[in-house]
């Protein structure tokens, strides 16, 4: 199997993605990102922030799905 029916066909190449990630608007983004994650008390991966509420960790989709489903408002550990 050839590794562009393996991507699909308009998939990029490795060799173009290794270049684009170099791009400065790539890092900017990047950076932007990584900025947003630390002011949300971001500590690991993956994490999802809802209304400033961490769900961390894969086995914590279902508690931010039911929080969604909910519309209950978010807990906070601050006072």
């Amino acid at each position: 199997m050839s590794g562009s029916s393996v991507r699909g066909r308009d998939a990029p190449s490795g060799a173009r993605l290794l270049a684009r990630s170099a791009a400065e608007e790539v890092s900017a983004a990047y950076e932007h990102n990584r900025q947003h994650a630390i002011g949300a008390d971001v500590f690991g991966s993956p994490v999802y922030v809802l209304d400033g509420e961490v769900f961390w960790g894969e086995d914590r989709i279902e508690w931010l799905a039911d929080a969604l489903k909910s519309g209950r408002k978010a807990y906070s550990s601050t006072f």
